[in-house]
């Protein structure tokens, strides 16, 4: 399936959010608790992606993949590493396609998209946390080039709905242009 990706628009900011609470539904299902991907709010997603889509985009970027019919399959968002800063460090925050279309490119799009992005602003290396038990993401990454990182922290945990979630950091080298 084509893919085409552009920088994110206030006009995307509905497709995105209903993009992150279902993929979130279905990617984490036993994973997340029940109760909270049950309880996920589109409406409070668009909120807060529209906050950032139209505020602060200085040091960041929000990506979208759109279908040959210009349907939003996905996005990605990413800025400088959250972590201990460092120059030329960077993070992929976020990445969720459409489930429905999980598999035709969509993913694939939006790494090159993100790569590219870190490349043009001297970004030589980058991080992402991915849950230690999203194989499908892990798979996916590493696919893309993306490996465990070498350096603490490795794994981290994070408490969501009384569960606590593991996480583990992956990290890149990113190719500059020639």
């Amino acid at each position: 399936m084509a893919m085409r990706t552009r920088q994110a628009t206030p006009d995307d900011v509905d497709a995105i959010a209903e993009i992150h609470v279902r993929s979130w539904q279905v990617a984490y299902a036993g994973v997340i608790p029940a109760e909270v991907l049950d309880n996920l709010d589109v409406e409070r997603r668009r909120e807060q992606w529209a906050e950032t889509v139209t505020t602060g985009l200085d040091d960041h970027v929000v990506f979208v993949a759109e279908t040959a019919d210009a349907s939003l399959a996905g996005f990605a968002m990413a800025g400088p590493y959250r972590g201990e800063p460092a120059a030329g460090v960077g993070e992929l925050w976020a990445m969720y396609t459409d489930p429905d279309i999980w598999g035709r490119g969509a993913g694939d799009a939006l790494m090159s998209a993100v790569l590219g992005w870190f490349a043009a602003a001297a970004i030589s290396k980058a991080h992402l946390w991915v849950l230690s038990d999203n194989g499908r993401a892990r798979r996916f990454y590493e696919r893309s080039g993306w490996i465990v990182a070498s350096t603490d922290p490795v794994e981290t945990t994070f408490e969501i709905g009384g569960a606590e979630i593991p996480e583990v950091r992956y990290e890149i080298v990113v190719a500059t242009p020639q």
